[in-house]
């Protein structure tokens, strides 16, 4: 029933896309063509233009299955689901614009159509999800396509899955059933689930999943190797949903693959998804984009090395600063500078000061216990008028993009810090040092100044257990409204 219900969604979503995309040509036609009294460029009859769209339809919905529009992992949340709509619709438009120029019949009769059809298209395409979304929640509401979960085995980990499935925010899962095996002497269990879920019989759990009374079967620690074998062969003459949650809670967040090492099978673990052709594939959009964004903002990088200097004319524009790259080795840093000269280098008899000295003899000590805790201080007197700005607005960080293409930084990544702030990442350090830190990252997008320091190390090493180029292409969009807002929200 819930296999039946999830195809008839997804064939809904494809069904919803394609009439949106033929609805979202067909009003910028009637609006450009029909309603806009302007001379067009070309005419094209309304039969042939729909006949040219009904032809393009299935690539528009074959790239939106390859980025993964209809994968449950896309449409179940909004802001994933909408950036790949904005995606393929840029996309889909390009290669029409691009297809019209390279044939000699044209494809627009005029050039504000590609124009109004990626607006409505993106409209369209995001009301009929909409639509169906709001259906799906309410057929969840009445007990509609829910998958149906039995839970085997105690484990840390089965009493907040037994919370979230019972929980009223669950909309997409029905607790069928769990079963937990015998206490050995001297252990005790202080999580009891409701009488109505516990199946007190090995052998009643899987006669439930025999008889196909559960579609996803989670297991929540490993069995003696009978009933393990029992198992599997119950889920596979079910053919249900299988999924194996290891007790070493170390595997958690770390990249796993499955290979044969002397005709054995073995899993890998890596401490991130970033190996191999990921750091190929990684490298090449860090060249690409730096590229691209220097030459663009090269006038107004020119402009903001000017003021820098007539703010304080006695130090250089761009200031180095060591951090320590993958595997930790040392580099430095660039950024347009935005303090004082002087109290940038703290240079005294040639030995450099501490910023603990620094704000010691500026009479500031009221500053130091906010810079032990968090090594930034909110309203820092050291920072010129023009510091302020870019500063607040992260554009002190573009010099940045040099370290990119040497290699030494990633455009997006876990922040670049000093060996001395190492100790603080504590059992992380090795996680936190296996890539390579980034100009931004999920810290900056997430709160910034506002976040403590624990908090940003959190966000550093999900960054590494978890990073995915859809990842990084979405805290690039998320930096880009940052800095038009000059906030870290």
């Amino acid at each position: 029933m819930r296999q039946r219900f999830q195809l008839l969604y997804n064939l809904a979503l494809i069904l919803s896309d394609a009439l949106a995309i033929l609805a979202a040509f067909t009003v910028a036609y009637i609006l450009r063509v029909q309603i806009d009294p302007r001379p067009i460029v070309t005419p094209i009859s309304a039969n042939n233009y729909a006949l040219i769209y009904a032809a393009v339809l299935p690539f528009w919905l074959g790239i939106m299955a390859v980025i993964g529009l209809y994968k449950r992992s896309f449409y179940h949340k909004f802001l994933k689901e909408f950036s790949g709509l904005v995606l393929t619709s840029a996309i889909g438009i390009m290669a029409l614009i691009t297809l019209d120029f390279a044939l000699e019949r044209p494809l627009f009769p005029a050039r504000l159509v590609p124009v109004y059809a990626f607006g409505l298209s993106l409209g369209f395409l995001w009301l009929g999800r909409l639509i169906l979304r709001f259906i799906k929640f309410m057929a969840a509401r009445a007990g509609k396509g829910l998958t149906r979960v039995l839970i085997i085995g105690n484990g840390n980990i089965a009493p907040k899955l037994y919370q979230n499935l019972i929980g009223k925010k669950n909309n997409e899962y029905r607790l069928e059933g769990i079963w937990m095996p015998d206490l050995k002497p001297g252990q005790t269990r202080e999580f009891k689930p409701d009488k109505k879920y516990r199946i007190t019989n090995f052998n009643h759990a899987l006669q439930r999943i025999s008889g196909r009374h559960a579609d996803l079967i989670v297991q929540t620690e490993v069995l003696e190797d009978e009933k393990n074998y029992l198992l599997t062969s119950a889920v596979e003459s079910a053919h249900a949903r299988y999924k194996l949650i290891p007790s070493n809670s170390s595997l958690y967040g770390v990249k796993t693959t499955t290979d044969l090492f002397f005709g054995v099978p073995s899993l890998d673990v890596h401490i991130t998804p970033l190996v191999g052709w990921n750091t190929v594939l990684k490298r090449i959009f860090d060249i690409t984009l730096s590229l691209i964004i220097l030459i663009i903002a090269s006038p107004f990088l020119l402009i903001l090395a000017i003021l820098i200097k007539i703010s304080d004319f006695r130090g250089p524009v761009i200031y180095k600063h060591s951090r320590i790259t993958r595997y930790g080795k040392t580099f430095y840093i660039y950024k347009f500078r935005s303090m004082y000269w002087k109290y940038c280098t703290g240079q005294k008899s040639g030995k450099k000061k501490t910023e603990i000295q620094i704000f010691t003899e500026m009479g500031r000590e009221d500053l130091l216990a906010e810079w032990a805790e968090t090594q930034k201080v909110a309203k820092d007197p050291r920072i010129t008028p023009i510091g302020h700005i870019i500063r607040k607005t992260g554009i002190d960080e573009l010099a940045q993009l040099i370290n990119v293409l040497q290699g030494k930084l990633s455009l997006i990544g876990p922040r670049a810090i000093t060996r001395d702030e190492l100790k603080r990442y504590k059992s992380s350090r090795d996680k936190f040092l296996s890539v390579k830190p980034g100009i931004t990252g999920l810290w900056q997008v997430s709160g910034r100044n506002d976040l403590s320091y624990e908090d940003r190390v959190k966000l550093d090493v999900y960054y590494v257990q978890n990073w995915r180029l859809w990842l990084d292409i979405k805290i690039l969009f998320k930096t880009i409204g940052t800095i038009l807002k000059g906030t870290g929200n």
